[in-house]
């Protein structure tokens, strides 16, 4: 069901590496795995906020250049014999990173989260930053990935990261200034429409329940169409309503059976398509100048990396599921094409930006 960074990471650390993580900090391997699943999400959303910024991104790219990427596949034999300064050389990598402000508000929040000693938590996010950066290093050697790609591939990683956080924990991230805004800007987005999206999905639905009964005694074929994007537009708008007020975002439940499984898919999708066409639109509505549109460059690449990041996913959907995101792709397309003409018909703009649109609209043709 695509990249999950999340859960490569969480393959790396099985039930002995765990323990070895607990001897270290000195903690049960309970309590060690209950502050593991924490850490995880939490070291990914401090390296994707500072990855938000070039220069962070330049910075992380540069940090994960010098990994060893041996450690990856045999973590736990190297915490066995050198744990101490594994922690300790992640520790310091981390600082260097994300700054003493970020850093300790990270480990404090999960210092009061798991209620285990500060001293505990430090060693405890060192001995973990390696092999964060690690995998991603895998990624970035795997995609051929530059600064501003592995940039979109933690901006793509935004919703796994928000579904890892355990419940309780997301709210202590979002106290955290350089964090709140990464971790909280999925709910800000909808809070404030929350009533009308509740609205908008009941009055959906109803409006669907006849137009399904008009459509079906006509014996239309436009049923099959009808049927899928129903679904999914009021189940998207359900989805946003219903977690708009929640501080945590829930746990996700299993799913069930196949059907289940491509609503969701075909949601996730349908939620990242329209974050590229509006982050899209908003950078292109920053052009006025050659300057300001080479600004922009790296932006609408990372862009190209996040649809190459959900093609995995899309590629799966089945075919009797897809119109109904076909259908907001077309729409889409359409729409950026109008702001990308308006950008590459200001003076001098054109030959540098046209190459990056082209290459964009064309990933997006994938979606139609």
């Amino acid at each position: 069901m695509g990249l999950n960074l999340v859960e490569l990471i969480a393959g790396q650390l099985g039930g002995e590496t765990i323990n070895k993580l607990g001897t270290l900090i000195g903690q049960t391997p309970e309590a060690t795995k209950s502050a593991v699943s924490a850490a995880v999400p939490g070291l990914l959303a401090g390296v994707a906020s500072v990855a938000s910024e070039p220069a962070g991104a330049d910075q992380l790219f540069n940090v994960i250049g010098k990994q060893d990427q041996g450690l990856l596949g045999n973590f736990g034999g190297m915490l066995g014999s050198q744990g101490s300064y594994i922690a300790g050389q992640g520790g310091n990598v981390l600082t260097s990173l994300l700054g003493t402000n970020l850093l300790s508000g990270l480990t404090g929040a999960l210092t009061k989260f798991t209620g285990l000693p500060e001293g505990a938590i430090s060693k405890l996010v060192g001995a973990l930053a390696p092999l964060v950066l690690g995998v991603l290093g895998k990624q970035v050697e795997a995609g051929g990935l530059n600064a501003a790609g592995l940039s979109g591939l933690l901006a793509s990683q935004k919703s796994n990261i928000i579904g890892a956080l355990p419940n309780g924990f997301g709210s202590l991230l979002g106290n955290i200034p350089n964090l709140g805004g990464l971790l909280g800007s999925a709910g800000s987005a909808v809070s404030g429409a929350a009533a009308a999206a509740s609205g908008a999905a009941q009055a959906g639905a109803a409006q669907f329940g006849r137009a399904a009964e008009a459509t079906a005694a006509s014996g239309s074929g436009l049923m099959k169409y009808l049927i899928p994007l129903a679904i999914i537009v009021v189940a998207f708008l359900w989805y946003r309503s219903r977690n708009a007020n929640q501080t945590d975002t829930p746990q996700p439940q299993p799913l069930n059976n196949p059907a289940q499984v491509a609503v969701a898919d075909a949601l996730g999708v349908l939620d990242r398509l329209n974050r590229v066409f509006s982050d899209a639109t908003a950078a292109l509505a920053t052009v006025k100048d050659p300057a300001s549109a080479s600004a922009v460059i790296p932006k609408l690449q990372a862009l190209g990396v996040n649809l190459d990041a959900i093609q995995g996913i899309w590629s799966k959907i089945p075919e009797a599921t897809r119109p109904s995101v076909q259908a907001v792709a077309v729409a889409g397309i359409d729409k950026l094409k109008t702001s990308v003409d308006t950008a590459l018909a200001i003076p001098g703009v054109s030959q540098q930006l046209k190459p990056v649109t082209d290459q964009l609209l064309a990933k997006l043709q994938a979606y139609k």
